[in-house]
């Protein structure tokens, strides 16, 4: 229990400087993006007669393009953000996946059991192939 403890407060220790400012920095991204898309819908494509008439003039308005920019912008850095983390959960859990198979001591390998000496039957059988005959005919 004491091991699992450990480990626990140093991936804590390690991890949390990261983990504030990076929530942080995402909090951010996630607000102006959920901002900006709520805000184009009603200042640049209004769902009215006139909306419709005037959205292909509001398009090319400088708020409008701003907005559009900003909703592209945030998207992609939402998604880069996703696939850091997941590249970095799998990294991690790739580390300790390898690392809880590869570190049997040679006491634990002598709790393994030989099947070849308990069932001689199971030997591989090796024969040896004589090849003469390569075709030269």
């Amino acid at each position: 229990m004491d091991t699992i403890y450990n480990y626990l407060s140093y991936f804590w220790g390690k991890t949390i400087p990261f983990i504030t400012r990076g929530m942080i920095m995402y909090a951010v991204v996630i607000g102006l993006h959920y901002s900006a898309a709520n805000l184009y819908p009603r200042m640049c494509t209004p769902v009215t007669v006139i909306g419709f008439i005037m959205s292909p003039f509001m398009v090319i308005a400088p708020h409008c393009a701003g907005l559009r920019w900003l909703i592209t912008f945030t998207g992609t850095q939402i998604q880069n953000m996703w696939l850091w983390v997941g590249g970095y959960l799998i990294c991690y859990a790739d580390g300790v996946v390898r690392d809880s198979f590869t570190s049997k001591t040679t006491t634990e390998n002598k709790n393994t059991v030989d099947v070849t000496t308990q069932y001689p039957q199971t030997r591989s059988q090796t024969r040896t192939v004589n090849n003469t005959d390569s075709g030269s005919e």
